[in-house]
């Protein structure tokens, strides 16, 4: 009867981790998700005068901001009359995860010129959610859970060097 109680509570102990795990995991590509909706509401009227006016220079600096970051794998930005500009990795690209935001005229509201298509970096996105999905389980399985601080966050400078936020020189 003890031996059952036992293999019964360390089923329901794994089952639970499990499920916690997965929850974290979702979160962590849901966040991501959210990222890349704010990357676009940053550019998203540059990259409306840059369709508008067929500016392949202006289409050039959004797409090469925007794939900067590591989230995205590639971007494109076309206009309805065809001029598109590309940047990034191409290698990684996947029809069924690529997302497409429509960008309208700056002066006419409601009319379409043309469409962000963002390639999301699913490799780094699902890396990193397993990492934190990780880092929370065994930090509760160690009895640290939320008592520790937030983590420092990383910082780039302007000349690419990486930093971390939060105190310290990161070293």
């Amino acid at each position: 009867s003890g031996l059952i109680l036992l293999a019964g509570a360390v089923l329901f102990t794994v089952l639970l981790s499990l499920y916690f795990y997965h929850r974290i995991f979702e979160e962590q590509v849901a966040r991501a998700d959210q990222q890349i909706q704010q990357l676009v509401a940053t550019v998203e009227k540059s990259a409306a005068v840059a369709a508008y006016l067929d500016n392949e220079e202006l289409a050039t600096e959004v797409v090469k901001g925007l794939v900067s970051n590591d989230i995205l794998a590639a971007t494109s930005l076309q206009s309805d009359s065809g001029m598109r500009v590309v940047a990034g990795d191409l290698s990684r690209y996947d029809e069924s995860r690529q997302r497409f935001f429509r960008l309208e005229s700056p002066f006419l509201p409601g009319e379409s010129i043309g469409r962000l298509s963002l390639q999301p970096n699913r490799q780094m996105i699902e890396q990193n959610a397993r990492e934190v999905a990780r880092r929370t389980f065994d930090g509760r399985h160690r009895g640290e859970g939320k008592t520790r601080g937030p983590p420092a966050a990383a910082v780039e400078s302007v000349d690419g060097d990486r930093g971390y936020a939060g105190g310290g020189s990161g070293i």
